[in-house]
């Protein structure tokens, strides 16, 4: 008798178990024929018109019926994956005007998950309106996209009201209409999938204009030889007031930014005494910056402070600052 108790219970628990599997599978199921996610961008008004859309499916989890799971797997969202699938991976020619971008990510039939970007140039594709239509109609009152074909170009006028952009920020002399030619910055670069940041793209835009790649080294560099009394030349024909020296390296202000100027043919040591944790290799350019590995203020944690690494022009002595004001730097080299 308590054998077949025994098997009893074994059985139940064993259905139990098959029913609880079976609820899983279930959910699992309505990840097959369904969009996980999608992003839409057009060039057709930045300001004027709504050009972005960005919906995901949460698979259930809220109650916000913006989110609703069944929308994303109904027979709408299969017509609008089978129209975005129809696209070429790049329509139009990529040296027009940008058009569209496409992120979608999707589950097949069979289950298995799928990511897809689709982009676009110069016009769009006759199934555009339908690909409208159909994401608006997923969206279910949020965001909606536009079905406007009028292109729009990156202009100066765009940088100086949508990212804050002025002249003052760049290099004298330099406009943001020069900015533009210069850098050949697209519309999606700057209102693409990601948040473009002003301030991180003048700075690289002001460090190719004065060249300072050529005032750095790499790990091939050669130093030329130099002494004490060289570098006590330099460091007082350049520098406002000296805080500290010794044989290798003096250290002083100029313009109000602290320097090390270091002999080139005594880096290593230099590194040695100093401390020095590592150095980064720049992935741009292959110039190199030293690191200290400074204490965070809570135990066991800390981060990289980078130290710029710049040089001379006759290879003697090394320029090191935390500054990252290449105004600054080049002031210091072209007084």
């Amino acid at each position: 008798m308590k054998r077949t108790v025994s098997i009893i219970m074994a059985i139940s628990l064993f259905a139990a178990m098959i029913f609880s599997f079976a609820g899983c599978a279930d959910q699992d199921l309505v990840k097959k024929d369904a969009i996980n996610s999608l992003s839409i961008i057009t060039a057709t008004g930045h300001v004027e018109n709504v050009n972005y859309a960005s919906i995901k499916n949460d698979w259930g989890r809220t109650q916000n019926p913006k989110f609703d799971y069944t929308r994303f797997k109904g027979e709408t969202a299969m017509k609008l994956v089978d129209e975005i699938m129809s696209l070429p991976d790049v329509f139009g020619d990529a040296n027009d005007p940008d058009a569209y971008m496409i992120r979608l990510d999707y589950f097949d039939e069979t289950g298995y998950e799928k990511a897809v970007m689709k982009y676009g140039y110069g016009s769009f594709p006759d199934n555009w309106s339908k690909i409208i239509s159909y994401t608006n109609d997923i969206a279910n009152g949020g965001t909606a996209l536009t079905d406007s074909t009028e292109i729009e170009t990156l202009n100066a006028d765009m940088l100086r009201s949508e990212c804050g952009m002025t002249d003052e920020m760049l290099p004298e002399d330099v406009t943001v209409e020069r900015f533009l030619e210069d850098t050949g910055l697209r519309y999606f670069e700057v209102f693409g999938f990601g948040k473009f940041n002003s301030d991180y793209a003048v700075r690289n835009y002001t460090y190719d204009y004065y060249d300072l790649t050529s005032r750095r080294i790499t790990e091939d560099s050669t130093p030329s030889a130099s002494d004490k009394d060289s570098l006590k030349a330099y460091a007082e024909e350049n520098l406002d007031s000296i805080d500290s020296e010794d044989e290798i390296c003096i250290t002083g202000s100029y313009n109000g930014v602290v320097y090390e100027i270091v002999r080139f043919d005594s880096f290593e040591t230099w590194k040695k005494d100093t401390n020095v944790d590592g150095t980064e290799v720049n992935f741009n350019d292959d110039t190199i910056d030293i690191v200290y590995m400074r204490d965070a203020g809570c135990e066991g944690m800390t981060y990289g402070e980078t130290h710029y690494v710049y040089v001379d022009p006759s290879n003697r002595f090394l320029v090191i600052t935390e500054c990252m004001d290449y105004d600054v730097i080049n002031a210091f080299f072209n007084r």
